[in-house]
């Protein structure tokens, strides 16, 4: 371990009501009357989608290949500008298709984790990062294990 990173007790906060972080969508939550998935409250009192889940995760062949000949481009070229760049974006982007659907009990966890990449992404701490400039943002450093970084 390089050091630590303070983060704070605020590091999954929604960054605003327009847009929320997690497993949310602001366009399917304006549905959420009439036909769109309906939300949910987890015991730490996040919100998120309640998606339709399955036993267990799965792909839907036919939707993967539909998306991969029909709009793979076209989100390809909307999301992957580092200006809109977010590395969540192909998540929502399969389960909002049908193309994945998450195991039963898993959309929690799954929130969770949107969470944590997009605050990472949000401060800077996503993708492949040196090793000096983790340590420039290092709250304390793990000298023992200096070396191994170096």
């Amino acid at each position: 371990m390089l050091g630590e990173i303070f983060v704070g007790a605020e590091w999954d906060d929604n960054v605003s009501e327009l847009f929320p972080s997690g497993l949310r969508h602001p366009v399917w939550e304006l549905f959420v009357d009439s036909c769109g998935p309906s939300l949910r409250i987890n015991k730490a009192g996040k919100m998120f989608l309640d998606l339709e889940e399955t036993p267990e995760l799965d792909v839907d062949d036919e939707a993967a290949w539909d998306f991969l000949q029909f709009i793979a481009d076209e989100k390809i070229e909307q999301h992957h500008r580092k200006e809109t760049l977010d590395w969540t974006m192909g998540a929502m982007t399969y389960l909002q298709y049908g193309t994945v659907s998450l195991a039963t009990g898993q959309s929690s966890g799954i929130d969770s984790m949107i969470r944590r990449s997009q605050w990472l992404q949000r401060h800077g701490l996503h993708g492949h990062q040196t090793a000096d400039s983790l340590r420039a943002r290092c709250c304390s450093l793990n000298e023992t294990q200096a070396e191994l970084f170096a």
